[in-house]
């Protein structure tokens, strides 16, 4: 744990945990009184296995998720639904850079949009349905292969803003 984390973890609670509840008590009154009002709240493949390299990001997802499914029970007999997306790595400026495969944000919203229209309370999507799968029938392969995989990727990335390639 390096001397930042604290900071990391309180400035990922607060961005991703604190603001989304706050906003949602803010709007509470205009969304009791209006039909099919609709709350989505955004998570992670994360949720599922937590990345060890990002583990405030993670934590603040997962708050995140325990929370959204707290309100989908409570606010169930208003007429307010409470939705969760779970979304894969997105082509977005957050990971421009990255060296991993990654969803068109055209495509994750068209899936978004078709699970909403469905109905779903859940939208898993891309390959954060494998997370899901892999979290509940081989929770420490499913962590590990994750977190291998990622580690492997930073690696690349540093040696090739140094010019080197990496090779098995």
């Amino acid at each position: 744990m390096n001397s930042q984390y604290i900071t990391t973890l309180e400035s990922e609670l607060a961005i991703n945990l604190v603001a989304p509840m706050a906003l949602i008590k803010e709007l509470m009154p205009v969304l009791d009184k209006n039909v099919d009002a609709t709350i989505v709240n955004v998570t992670s493949g994360y949720v599922f296995i937590p990345s060890a390299q990002s583990s405030s990001y993670s934590a603040s997802k997962i708050g995140l998720r325990a929370i959204t499914q707290g309100l989908r029970f409570n606010l169930q007999k208003k007429s307010i639904r409470v939705v969760e997306v779970v979304p894969p790595a997105v082509d977005t400026q957050m990971n421009k850079g990255k060296n991993m495969s990654m969803m068109t944000s055209e495509l994750f919203a068209q899936k978004v949009f078709k699970g909403l229209i469905g109905g779903q309370d859940e939208i898993v999507v891309g390959i954060s349905k494998l997370g899901k799968l892999l979290s509940r029938i081989a929770p420490k392969f499913g962590f590990k292969k994750m977190n291998t995989d990622e580690e492997k990727q930073r690696m690349e990335m540093r040696l090739a803003e140094v010019g080197l390639h990496y090779k098995e």
